[in-house]
């Protein structure tokens, strides 16, 4: 899954399409060629009842995983801001200390917020991350303890603060790189690609006179699933590919 990302989103969804509709028109052939028009057509009732069912069905099963999948990719666009909305907290908090510790610690939020730019967001694209960026949280950390300890005058309220801000960066950047790991069960993919199969099946029960309409049918169906199925790839890792969260959001407020 990992090189399909790499493409971009229009070929994802040509690829996607003229395979779906290759594999669909290409059975649909082969069953025609196998059962006769006339067996078909008297069943028409039937299958046309039976499909109703087994099309609701997947079509709710298609909308349920956009949702989440949806819903997902929101949820990370808000983690990955919120821990760029703590680093640029922590950064203008830091002005309240005093040198060296001061400058060192907003030192290595910028080099943070660049790495994250050159580093770790390339990195993500292809399921990884950066050993850079990860060493980097750890010397902010480090540098921000060393700030609060090394302060002679009591700033109660704005440690509390910077505390709280360092453990909302730490616990978001974690947060980022574990959905970048989780995608759709692989269980579940194989539960649409089998409601796929299935629904187009029951359309190939339908004994329509003119055959070759019958295909622009099952070629527009075939292609309309191919479309629900290149939004799930597009919104499945909110990180990868040409549609995913984009690294621009790492400007830290208050340089």
């Amino acid at each position: 899954m990992t090189v399909v990302y790499l493409w971009p989103t229009w070929l994802i969804i040509g690829v996607e399409i003229v395979v779906v509709i290759g594999l669909a028109v290409g059975g649909h052939i082969i069953v025609r060629r196998l059962v006769p028009h006339r067996d078909l057509a008297r069943h028409n009732d039937v299958a046309g009842f039976l499909l109703a069912i087994v099309g609701v069905i997947y079509a709710v099963l298609l909308a349920f995983v956009v949702v989440i999948t949806w819903e997902a990719l929101n949820t990370a666009e808000d983690n990955a801001q919120n821990e760029v909305s703590a680093a640029s907290d922590i950064y203008r908090l830091a002005k309240i200390y005093k040198d060296p510790q001061r400058a060192e610690l907003r030192h290595e939020l910028l080099n943070y917020a660049q790495l994250m730019k050159t580093d770790e967001w390339p990195a993500m694209q292809t399921g990884g991350e950066s050993e850079a960026a990860h060493l980097s949280a750890e010397r902010i950390t480090d540098l921000a303890v060393q700030m609060i300890d090394s302060d002679s005058v009591p700033r109660a309220a704005v440690d509390n603060a910077v505390v709280t801000l360092l453990h909302t960066f730490l616990d978001a950047r974690r947060a980022r790189l574990r959905e970048n790991d989780e995608g759709i069960p692989v269980s579940l993919w194989a539960g649409l690609i089998l409601g796929a199969i299935l629904t187009m099946g029951f359309t190939y029960l339908f004994g329509v006179e003119n055959f070759r309409l019958q295909l622009v049918m099952t070629t527009l169906l075939a292609a309309l699933i191919a479309v629900m199925f290149s939004m799930i790839v597009a919104l499945d890792y909110p990180f990868r590919g040409s549609t995913s969260i984009s690294s621009a959001i790492w400007t830290l407020d208050g340089r």
